[in-house]
């Protein structure tokens, strides 16, 4: 779904299509998406897929330094993760109205942060217990990369980070049926309007939980980021955070464009 059919703009007349012509229609419109977009966003998605088994291999199969190779992780991370849900907007065709980027934009980003959510988080929460006795080992070097400098919070969990892990879990499993209920009905259904209420619920949980994470570390004085380096502070602290609290708000916005024509019309 995210590396190969960019979520289709809407499109009044299918809501009263066939089955058969709507699919035709949906059909005909892929076509029109920028392949150049398609290409980018799926080049942006590789980039973080590959730089963690790259990452763990420079170190422990070159002797790359742990730090160097967790920096390049983390901008690699940041930089597809912009790239990846800004591609409508650099390297769309530019015929598409800005309302329907902003959706294959979100779209995008629902996919990568509930995915995100159920790999490394539900891993973390799950594994913890090994991780971080063992910081050395090839297969927590993922969190370890950003363990180290990023956030020494993980190395020694306390109640209120596992929570929050625990909610982003639950947030992740919410996300993914409310988007697989979204993607299987069309445009102004109840079911569409309330998978979209409950996408939007989703971001919300978003904001509260970078909030929440941000702001505690920030009035404990960063005592468990490195200051002293670029990359622990704005690389990962920072830059791979950053995203939940800059999408969710795209998102509200996104989930409004939805939810107000059929609030109109009824």
């Amino acid at each position: 779904f995210l590396l190969a059919s960019p979520v289709l703009p809407q499109n009044a007349q299918l809501q009263h299509a066939t089955d058969e012509g709507s699919t035709r229609a949906l059909l005909v419109m892929a076509r029109e998406i920028s392949r150049l977009e398609t290409i980018a966003r799926s080049c942006s998605l590789g980039l973080i897929v590959a730089s963690f088994p790259a990452a763990i291999a420079a170190v422990y199969g070159v002797g790359v330094n742990r730090q160097s190779a967790a920096s390049a992780l983390a901008g690699a991370f940041t930089f597809g993760l912009y790239s990846a849900v800004s591609a409508p907007w650099w390297a769309g065709d530019g015929t598409s109205q800005p309302a329907e980027r902003l959706e294959r934009s979100c779209m995008t980003w629902l996919g990568v942060t509930y995915t995100i959510h159920l790999t490394w988080e539900l891993g973390y929460l799950v594994f913890y217990p090994i991780i971080v006795r063992t910081p050395d080992s090839p297969w927590t070097y993922a969190w370890w990369a950003y363990i180290d400098g990023g956030d020494l919070r993980y190395s020694q969990p306390t109640e209120s980070l596992l929570a929050l892990e625990a909610l982003s879990v639950v947030n992740g499993l919410v996300g993914v049926l409310s988007l697989t209920v979204w993607q299987q009905n069309h445009p102004g259904s109840r079911a569409r309007c309330q998978a979209t209420l409950a996408l939007m619920a989703t971001s919300v949980v978003h904001l509260y939980s970078a909030t929440f994470y941000f702001a505690t570390e920030l009035i404990s004085g960063l005592k468990n980021v490195d200051t002293s380096t670029m990359s622990g502070l704005w690389l990962k602290f920072i830059g791979s955070n950053s995203p939940w609290v800059v999408m969710p708000w795209l998102v509200l916005q996104w989930g409004c464009n939805q939810l107000l024509p059929n609030l109109k019309q009824n």
